[in-house]
């Protein structure tokens, strides 16, 4: 049996693994978790456009609803949806401005902002679990939400758990924004060691 040849570069790693390996070193272009192709600059501008194009899309599907009858207080989700889309936009803006100035308070502001968004939705989840579970040992409760969504409509298209999967699309939401914070709390990171 012939020996086998050796290759050019075996025992090397390859050029790739080297320039990943490379940048697991803590500076400014280092990857950001959920976009390992991006720096953390980059990771952070597109996390934040993806913020505001997440939350315009969430506001039109409320729209489209809206106009399908699904809700019955319109009045009450607009004061409600309107001002939390708002707060977060800009939120997001005031990011993108401290991603491209590199001021780690305005990322923080923006931060802060989608954590506490994140635990009163956390919170409505939880509540309108509690709301189920209790059910019809209370008649006010089980009336409730009969005032502010048409429970026909969604129970056509949903089911019997449609109160459930809504409020598992709302922990989704949360689950999301975890995701989004991420590249975010990378990028601060970077500034913080750079800085």
């Amino acid at each position: 049996m012939a020996p086998r040849r050796r290759l050019k570069n075996q025992g090397n790693k390859p050029s790739f693994l080297r320039k990943s390996m490379n940048s697991l070193s803590i500076s400014n272009s280092r990857p950001a978790a959920c976009f390992e192709i991006f720096n953390a600059q980059k990771a952070g501008l597109l996390t934040v456009f993806m913020q505001i194009l997440t939350m315009l899309l969430e506001v039109g599907v409320y729209f489209i609803m809206e106009s399908k009858g699904y809700f019955v207080s319109n009045e009450i989700f607009r004061m409600i949806i309107l001002p939390v889309a708002t707060v977060y936009i800009g939120g997001a803006i005031i990011a993108t401005f401290g991603i491209l100035t590199k001021k780690r308070l305005l990322i923080t502001i923006h931060t802060t902002i989608t954590m506490t968004l994140m635990l009163l939705t956390d919170i409505l989840a939880v509540s309108i679990i509690l709301l189920m579970a209790i059910g019809k040992r209370s008649t006010y409760l089980n009336e409730l939400p009969g005032h502010f969504v048409n429970e026909r409509k969604f129970y056509s298209v949903l089911g019997p758990f449609w109160m459930y999967l809504g409020a598992i699309s709302l922990h989704i939401t949360v689950a999301v924004n975890m995701a989004f914070l991420q590249p975010l709390n990378e990028f601060s990171s970077s500034v913080q060691v750079s800085g």
